[in-house]
């Protein structure tokens, strides 16, 4: 004790030495190629064939790289299993979990025979998978990263979900957007775009209002209204087709600007510049500036 107080200087600078090595090991942990995947056995055998299809396509392979572009403080796990019936995925305990029944979901609405927007069969599955995936793995770098949510968070991963999609060549944008489009459709009883300009008496429980995610139809003007945002000419027809409002459209651009912005503030500085390059070339990748 009295050693101490006679060399206050030393010991004050011994403390600083000793947190400045922590601060110094904690960043270092942070690094790429963080993520891992595993497809589970389904606990239902009808969702056998969809465990069987996802792992010979090796449908999460391509997340997985995307993701592993981001410096990780520890490992992330994205893996599929059963859920006892339940239609869900979520961020838990470092693992990002794919209900089966979610997938099998997806596939239910990309097989009908009239969808209210036109999608490939491949825009109708995997623009639905990817949007959920990235959304949950939106969640995921919030903890990891610290990152502050001035909001919902799941409004906020709804945003980055479609930021990264819309970074994807157009083309194949459009079509993932319109199979996603569908699925928030479905989800709120519409079979067609023409009822949404028919008006509806309320028919949902006052409860589904507290949920912590916004609305389907919601979520999906979100969507459209970044995809307008992002590039007014080439996503015009969403607004001459009545698709997306006008009057929600005047102010897409800023909604764009503000979701690119809070990227490039809170999360690119943790990409890995190697990685991110090799990955943006493999997959055509345009973030913008």
């Amino acid at each position: 004790m009295l050693s101490f107080l006679k060399r206050p200087s030393t010991a004050l600078a011994g403390l600083l030495l000793c947190f400045c090595a922590a601060l110094t090991t904690a960043a270092d942990e942070a690094k790429p190629n963080r993520v891992e995947i595993a497809y589970l056995p389904p606990k239902n055998p009808a969702h056998q064939p969809i465990h069987d299809e996802i792992k010979r396509v090796a449908l999460l392979d391509p997340v997985r790289d995307l993701l592993s572009t981001f410096r990780l403080p520890r490992t992330l796990l994205i893996k599929t299993e059963g859920c006892d019936g339940e239609i869900n995925a979520w961020f838990e305990n470092d693992a990002i979990t794919l209900c089966y029944e979610y997938l099998e979901w997806i596939g239910e609405v990309a097989s009908k025979r009239r969808a209210p927007i036109p999608a490939s069969a491949v825009g109708a599955r995997i623009g639905p998978f990817l949007e959920l995936v990235i959304h949950e793995a939106a969640h995921a770098l919030f903890a990891y990263l610290d990152t502050p949510v001035f909001g919902r968070e799941e409004d906020a991963a709804d945003r980055l979900a479609a930021f990264i999609l819309l970074a994807m060549p157009p083309e194949k944008a459009k079509d993932m957007l319109a199979g996603i489009a569908n699925v928030y459709l479905d989800e709120a009883g519409f079979r067609s775009t023409r009822h949404l300009k028919r008006r509806r008496l309320g028919i949902t429980r006052a409860t589904v209002q507290a949920d912590e995610h916004s609305l389907p139809l919601q979520r999906m003007y979100n969507l459209l209204c970044l995809a307008y945002g992002s590039n007014e000419k080439e996503y015009d027809m969403l607004v001459t087709s009545g698709l997306l409002p006008t009057e929600r459209a005047e102010g897409c651009a800023d909604e764009y600007r503000q979701t690119r912005h809070a990227f490039a503030r809170l999360l690119a500085p943790h990409l890995d510049p190697d990685a991110t390059e090799r990955v943006k070339a493999r997959f055509r990748l345009q973030f913008p500036q």
